[in-house]
């Protein structure tokens, strides 16, 4: 009786992360996992790998010069969207 609980446990949280979702208004959309389009062509991989599969994100989103890093957390907060959703 154990063993199953924990499957079905098991079962049920693989089940829950299974989808590639950025936001709840996006809920229909499925993102890849990997965008080439973030690729920066221009670096060599094996000079920079980290420059390479993500220049072109960096030099589209910099971090501001008041911050030392960024999130989705601070973008949420930046547009007025609600941080912790419930549903009742």
């Amino acid at each position: 009786m154990k063993n199953i609980t924990v499957w079905i446990f098991a079962i049920a949280l693989l089940s829950g992360c299974s989808k590639n979702i950025k936001s709840i208004s996006d809920a229909g959309k499925i993102y890849p996992p990997f965008d080439v389009k973030n690729m920066d062509p221009s670096v060599k991989p094996g000079d920079d790998f980290f420059l390479y599969t993500n220049g072109t994100w960096l030099k589209n989103n910099p971090i501001p010069a008041d911050k030392n890093s960024r999130s989705s957390l601070f973008h949420m907060h930046r547009s007025g969207e609600p941080i912790c959703v419930t549903r009742s």
